[in-house]
This record gives structure tokens, C-alpha cells and sequence, in this order.
């Protein structure tokens, strides 16, 4: 509940400066876009490679001395990770896109057996075996699998890390996922900032690219994340395994900080924001009704006491009900801020479903 708490607070803070900033000049396109590289995604990209070298270390002490209090760190460092991650996912342009690097951040659902097999090949277990992996087998994704255990009792996550012959491949295995998760992170913010301080698209078309990315991970929010385990594909029948982050638990927190980073890429705490272009072109409404709905999305995030797995079983209902509300604030996106800021949709059907 405290974790909920903390984003309904930050998500409320957001939405009152949004209203109490006013603007005094023009913003130009330009500026906006600009703004939003430079104080949304690359700060959530360095959170993110912060993130992902200390989950390096957690799963190095992990692997040095399998216990419970090393496997219970390695899972908490996991946690913060997969958040950080899913606060800079939304952009898909640039070094991200360039590097093809959002399926190897995070591929899911994760295959298991793909890595078992890799653990078991007859051949040095270093970073050249997890390379020639697929994304399926590693990233947070096979991470999660490798500390959770598909939700196996602790003491069966601790055996198979303390029961392979010395030196423990599993081990060894995973901690060559995180090393090549921290290697890339850190690639990605080294090759944004050239890119984002003398961003390629210029004006209106980083504005559409913005407002398309925002659009489209919003549905995926709604498609995938929420819509596949409710069973939206499957006539209403419950696909609890297709939840992500489902091992750890960590769905709904998860959806919650995607949620805050979207809209702080809407609006946040910059006078330079697609808010800010609406403002100033004479449609408050729009962006008071817009954040209206972001606040809907999070309270209703915010009832959730059991993990999705269980609620698209137990409270398939109130599922529903956020399903609802994620796609009322698409539609009010869709229907009223790409029109009056006169913007395509970019995207196919089939990229947000």
C-alpha cells in the first residue's frame, strides 16, 4: 500500500505543477521536443544503467554466497531495475530504436527452457555463450526467471544455484545476463546524449514523434499488459502467465511507474511539453481532461492489494475497469490532442496490440 501511496503522491505533484505553471512566451516545436529528450529520457536512461550495474553487483554477491539474504537482495536490486526500465520505455526513436535494444532490455514472455539449454551446452559458460543467446533467454525478462523460479519456493531457487558442479553455470550464466544488461544500458546512454542534443528530427516531426510514442505505449499498456491476462484475445478467459513481471509480482507497480513517466513526457514539471502546446494553442480543456484521466488510470492502479496474476482471476472486474480507463485516456489522446495539434498516428493497429 505504501508503494501505491508514493504514486499517487507523485502522480498528484505532477498534475499540480502541470496547472500551476503558466507560460509566458511562444514554445516552439523545437523546444518542446528538445526539452523532453533531455529532461525525461535521458535522466530515466541513466536511472536505468544506475540501476542496471547495481543489480550486476547484487547477483555477483548473490552467486559468490547463494543465501537468503543475497537471493532476497538480487531480487529487491531486480525490482528497482525492471521500474527503472519500464520509466524509459516509451521513447522508440533514436539509439534505442537504432540498437534494436527494447526486445534485449526486456523480451517477454521469457523461455526458460531456451535457457536451460544454454546452461547445460558443452562450452565455456562467459559473455560469448549468453551473446549468442536470444532476447527470449536473457534481459530482465530470463533474469526474472533465473531469481523468482517461476515462483518456485525460495529454498528451490537456493538449491539450483548451490546444487551444479563448481563453477556453478547457473550462477555463472546469470551473472553474464546482468553483465551484458549493464553493458548495453551503459551503450545506450553514451550514444544518447550526441543524439539528443542535436536530435535528427526537427519541429513538428519531433513533436509527432513524441506524441506517437507516448500513444503507442499507452497501448500497449492497455493491449498487452492488461488486455492478454485478462484474456481479451482468448474470449474473456484469464491468462494469468501471460502477466509481466508476473514471477515477481511486480505487475501493477510496474504499470504505475510507466504511467508517471508518460505523463511527465505529456506535461511534467516543463513549461516546453505537448501540455504546454495545447495551452497555449487555446485548448485547456483538453489538457485538464487529459490529466484527469492519467489520475484516473493510477487510482485505479493504485486498488489492486494482490499481484494481476491473481486479480484477472479473482477481480476480473475491476480489471476491466482499469482496461476501461487506460483506454479513455487513448481515446481522449487520439480523438482531441492529435487533432488540435494537428498530428498524424504513426503507428499501425498491429504495433499496439
Amino acid at each position: 500500500m505504501e508503494m501505491k501511496n508514493i504514486y499517487i503522491i507523485c502522480l498528484g505533484l505532477c498534475l499540480l505543477v502541470m496547472t500551476s505553471c503558466g507560460e509566458t512566451s511562444q514554445v516552439l516545436p523545437d523546444t518542446v521536443w528538445q526539452t523532453s529528450l533531455q529532461q525525461s529520457v535521458l535522466p530515466a536512461y541513466e536511472a536505468f544503467a544506475a540501476e542496471s550495474k547495481t543489480l550486476r553487483e547484487a547477483i555477483g554477491s548473490f552467486v559468490e554466497k547463494p543465501d537468503s539474504a543475497s537471493l532476497t537482495q538480487a531480487q529487491d536490486q531486480w525490482k528497482e531495475t525492471a521500474l527503472a526500465w519500464k520509466r524509459a520505455e516509451w521513447l522508440r526513436w533514436g539509439p534505442v530504436k537504432d540498437k534494436d535494444l527494447h526486445f534485449a532490455f526486456d523480451f517477454q514472455p521469457s523461455r526458460p527452457h531456451l535457457q536451460e539449454v544454454a546452461i547445460s551446452a558443452d562450452r565455456p559458460m562467459d559473455s560469448s555463450l549468453v551473446a549468442i543467446q536470444g532476447v527470449a533467454a536473457k534481459g530482465l525478462g530470463g533474469l526474472e526467471v533465473l531469481l523468482f523460479g517461476e515462483k518456485a519456493p525460495r529454498r528451490e531457487i537456493l538449491a539450483a544455484f548451490s546444487a551444479d558442479e563448481m563453477p556453478n553455470r547457473r550462477g555463472r550464466f546469470a551473472l553474464e545476463v546482468a553483465a551484458e544488461l549493464q553493458r548495453k544500458a551503459g551503450d545506450l546512454v553514451q550514444a544518447a546524449g550526441p543524439a539528443f542534443s542535436s536530435p535528427e528530427l526537427q519541429g513538428h516531426a519531433g513533436v509527432s514523434q513524441l506524441a506517437n510514442d507516448l500513444l503507442l505505449q499507452l497501448e500497449l499498456l492497455k493491449n498487452d499488459k492488461i488486455g492478454r491476462p485478462l484474456g481479451k484475445k482468448k474470449g474473456g478467459q484469464p491468462q494469468a502467465a501471460l502477466a509481466e513481471y508476473g514471477q515477481a509480482e511486480l505487475s501493477f507497480p510496474a504499470m504505475a511507474a510507466q504511467v508517471e513517466s508518460i505523463l511527465l513526457a505529456y506535461g511534467g514539471d516543463s513549461t516546453a511539453s505537448l501540455a504546454t502546446l495545447l495551452k497555449q494553442g487555446g485548448f485547456t480543456q483538453t489538457d485538464e481532461t487529459i490529466r484527469a484521466r492519467f489520475l484516473m488510470v493510477d487510482m485505479k492502479l493504485a486498488t489492486f492489494t494482490t499481484p494481476l496474476t491473481e486479480a484477472v482471476v479473482t477481480n476480473q472486474q475491476e480489471v476491466e475497469t482499469l482496461y476501461d480507463s487506460v483506454a479513455d485516456l487513448i481515446q481522449v489522446i487520439k480523438s482531441d490532442l492529435f487533432s488540435q495539434l494537428n498530428i498524424q498516428i504513426s503507428f499501425t493497429d498491429a504495433d499496439g496490440d
